[in-house]
């Protein structure tokens, strides 16, 4: 990640887990701040019955909206630094991973904080246009 983003992580201030990402707050040597999110199921485990395609298609969905998105001047959108999708071994799957390095992830910066959780969301706001009719 590290090599990919230029800078080193100096701080991990927040780690939090949701329903599928573990979310990596992090501050970086370049006083950047970032969300890592990764994957919580492993692609790689034995007897991993999921749907590897799907999982591969999603996070190219969600990296085209960043894309489409921060075209947009009136949505804040977190900007996508990098992404990866989930790889599969071909293998014998007998003993589960040590590593995380197939499992999948985004990292994108960090604009701006929705609500009050402890999971730190890093979502989409439309801005309200000005000199609409009212």
């Amino acid at each position: 990640m590290e090599d990919n983003l230029g800078a080193t992580v100096v701080d991990i201030p927040v780690v939090s887990q949701g329903a599928n990402y573990y979310g990596f707050q992090m501050k970086l040597s370049n006083s950047m701040n970032i969300m890592a999110r990764l994957a919580r199921d492993d692609v790689n485990i034995p007897d991993f019955c999921g749907f590897l395609h799907k999982q591969v298609m999603e996070v190219k969905f969600e990296a085209a909206a960043y894309k489409l998105l921060s075209s947009e001047p009136h949505i804040l959108a977190s900007r996508l630094l990098y992404h990866r999708v989930s790889m599969q071994h071909a293998d014998p799957r007998q003993k589960v991973p040590q590593d995380i390095l197939d499992r999948r992830l985004m990292i994108e910066t960090e604009t701006f904080a929705c609500g009050s959780s402890s999971y730190p969301r890093f979502a989409i706001r439309v801005q309200p246009s000005v000199g609409l009719c009212r």
